[in-house]
């Protein structure tokens, strides 16, 4: 299979900082967007964790069945999020932060 790809930020025109994140690991079939949450803190630092992590999880996404694909998908985020939390647990300046995740395996 062969795809073109790309990825732009806006921080917009209501916040100061822009929260989002994305990975594409084109070699595994694999893309993330994350969107930290804004008006809570360090929501680029989460988005930035769980585009990361869940990238880090996928070692391979070709040849895997649809029910394989679905379980190494959901492992990877719920690893994501416990580690976005642990962190938040870690260090207080980060308490509340969070982010969406969009995950597209190909």
């Amino acid at each position: 299979m062969r795809f073109t790809c790309a990825a732009r930020t806006d921080v917009g025109v209501v916040r100061s900082g822009n929260e989002d994140s994305y990975l594409m690991a084109n070699d595994r079939g694999l893309f993330v967007v994350a969107d930290g949450m804004g008006g809570h803190a360090a929501g680029e630092v989460a988005s930035e964790m769980a585009a990361r992590l869940v990238a880090q999880e996928f070692r391979a996404v070709r040849g895997m069945s649809d029910d394989e694909l679905m379980a190494q998908m959901v492992s990877a985020i719920r690893s994501a999020n416990g580690a976005i939390f642990q962190r938040t647990v870690q260090e207080q300046d980060k308490r509340g932060m969070g982010t969406t995740a969009t995950v597209l395996a190909l």
